[in-house]
C-alpha cells in the first residue's frame, strides 16, 4: 500500500476516543444525579403524605372523642362543668406505672386554659363513669382511658393508652398545645350557638397544624 493510500485512510484517533468516553461518563453521572434527586423527592413526598394522613386521622379521632366529654354527667339543671368534669393540665407526663402528672390550669369566663393534656369524664352507657384524656408528648397525641368516679381523680388513676392518635414525631418536637376557652359555639358550626359552651383548640405552631372542636356537654364557667 502506498503512502498516498495511507494518507486517505479514515478512522478514530486516540484523542477522539478519549473525548467520547469523557462525554459519555459526564452524561451518565448527570443522569445518575438526576435519578437520585427524583428518588429523594419521591420519598420525601411520600413521607409528607403519610404524616399529613396521620395528622388528619388523629385530628378526626380526637374531635370524635372530645364530642363525648361530659355526656351523661349531671342533669339539665346541673350539667358537667369545666374544672370539675373537664380539666386542662400543663407539663403533663405519663409514667411507666400509668400515673398522670401535671399541674391544673383553671378555666374562667375571661381566661383561657392552655396545656399539653386535657382530662374529662363521661357516662356513655349511663351506667358507669369513665375518664378519658388527651396527652400531647414527644411530638404525638395519645388517647388515655381509665375507670373513675370523677375527672378530679385524674392524678390517682391507672391510665391505659387506648390509642396513639398521632404517632410520636407526627408534629414538631415541641409538641401540640391544647387550649380551652368559653365560646358561643355549636358542633359542626350549626346554628343555635350555646353561649355557655367550651371550645377546645389543638395546634402546633411549628407545623401550622390547628383544629378546633365545640364541647356542648360541658358548661363553661360564668365567672
Amino acid at each position: 500500500m502506498g503512502e498516498a493510500a495511507l494518507r486517505h485512510q479514515r478512522g478514530f484517533s486516540l484523542i477522539g476516543i478519549m473525548t467520547g468516553l469523557l462525554i459519555s461518563t459526564l452524561a451518565a453521572l448527570s443522569a445518575l444525579s438526576l435519578y437520585r434527586t427524583l428518588v429523594v423527592r419521591s420519598v420525601e413526598s411520600g413521607q409528607r403524605a403519610n404524616q399529613d394522613g396521620h395528622l388528619a386521622a388523629g385530628t378526626l379521632g380526637a374531635q370524635m372523642e372530645l364530642q363525648g366529654a361530659g355526656f351523661g354527667i349531671g342533669t339539665l339543671a346541673t350539667p358537667a362543668a369545666a374544672n370539675t368534669d373537664l380539666i386542662v393540665l400543663a407539663d403533663a407526663t405519663l409514667d411507666a406505672s400509668g400515673h398522670l402528672g401535671g399541674s391544673v390550669r383553671p378555666l374562667t369566663a375571661s381566661t383561657q386554659a392552655s396545656g399539653n393534656a386535657i382530662v374529662w369524664a363521661a357516662n356513655p352507657t349511663l351506667a358507669s363513669i369513665e375518664c378519658s384524656a388527651l396527652l400531647a408528648s414527644n411530638g404525638g397525641l395519645k388517647l388515655l382511658r381509665s375507670a373513675c368516679g370523677a375527672a378530679t381523680q385524674w392524678s390517682t388513676l391507672n391510665w391505659q393508652t387506648a390509642s396513639e392518635l398521632i404517632p410520636p414525631g407526627g408534629v414538631s418536637a415541641s409538641g401540640a398545645t391544647l387550649r380551652a376557652e368559653r365560646s358561643s359555639c355549636w358542633p359542626f358550626g350549626q346554628a343555635g350557638a350555646n353561649s355557655q359552651a367550651i371550645k377546645l383548640t389543638l395546634w402546633d405552631d411549628a407545623s401550622a397544624w390547628k383544629s378546633s372542636v365545640c364541647l356542648p356537654n360541658v358548661k363553661a364557667p360564668s365567672t
